[in-house]
């Protein structure tokens, strides 16, 4: 579980990186899009660690937190980008 977390936290950072070094707009929301939902399994995967007992209550909420402000700005990024 921790190792699959690592990978979609990485996915994230990385899809942002490519897509903003692309140079057409769908190009670089299309990378935004894959980076906001490798944030969905960072967050399905903290929730079953919390119910697994593996994460406590306080600390799923503050990556969920941080997950949704993510996401957010993604949101934020990706309409600027395709209207």
């Amino acid at each position: 579980m921790t190792s699959q977390i690592r990978r979609a936290v990485v996915s994230v950072s990385s899809n942002i990186a490519e897509g903003y070094g692309r140079q057409h707009s769908r190009d670089k929301a299309q990378f935004y899009y894959n980076a906001r939902g490798s944030l969905y399994e960072v967050e399905d995967q903290s929730l079953i660690a919390k119910d697994l007992g593996y994460l406590s209550t306080e600390s799923f909420q503050q990556v969920k937190e941080l997950i949704d402000a993510t996401i957010l700005d993604l949101n934020r990024i990706i309409k600027t980008l395709v209207g």
